[in-house]
């Protein structure tokens, strides 16, 4: 049985920001964009199992003042990160149809 390597050896590299490093008013320019549309709403919340009408009723979203229905608030948190991991990248979809 081969010998465990020692974990203390390597180097810790860091990746991204913390939160001292952000400043206020900057910009980050990236060449991802991502419009949600009612669909990917739609398709989220009931995937996630949210049952607040907000997010799928157009006509309770509207009695309570909203124009139309609201985005799961989740799908917006998550997307960021899901672009960053390049999740919607040509490469990687190219990869994943050449897997199935």
């Amino acid at each position: 049985m081969a010998d465990q390597p020692d974990f203390n050896q390597f180097q810790l590299m860091l990746k991204g920001h913390s939160f001292e490093d952000f400043k206020e008013g900057q910009v980050f320019e990236h060449h991802w964009g991502r419009t949600i549309n009612a669909g990917d709403n739609s398709l989220f919340t009931t995937a996630t199992l949210a049952h607040c009408p907000l997010y799928f009723n157009a006509e309770y979203a509207r009695a309570h003042g909203h124009p139309d229905v609201v985005v799961n608030p989740l799908l917006i948190a998550l997307e960021p990160r899901k672009l960053k991991l390049g999740c919607w990248s040509p490469t990687l979809r190219r990869r994943w149809r050449s897997l199935n």
